[in-house]
């Protein structure tokens, strides 16, 4: 199993934080699913290999489409957008 760690951006209400955690909780593959409101952060356990944040992305925007899921990556060439605006 490997960790995985998002930030949900636009996510601004603790229900609907939970309704993320215990959507992604009850999808077979996923374990130890956490979603902390107070700082967007999105963290799991899964043996899967492939496809993986897409996978969270549509589970993420089924329940709240405005919410926006970043890997480092993601919220590194975003900092870097905004630094050159």
């Amino acid at each position: 199993m490997k960790n995985y760690r998002y930030t949900l951006e636009g996510l601004d209400c603790a229900n609907c934080a939970k309704k993320i955690e215990d959507k992604i909780a009850q999808t077979e593959g996923y374990e130890q699913v956490n979603v902390n409101f107070s700082t967007c952060k999105l963290t799991f356990q899964t043996s899967k290999k492939e496809n993986i944040k897409k996978e969270i992305t549509n589970l993420v925007q089924s329940l709240e489409p405005e919410v926006k899921v970043l890997d480092e990556k993601d919220k590194e060439e975003q900092a870097e957008r905004t630094n050159t605006e």
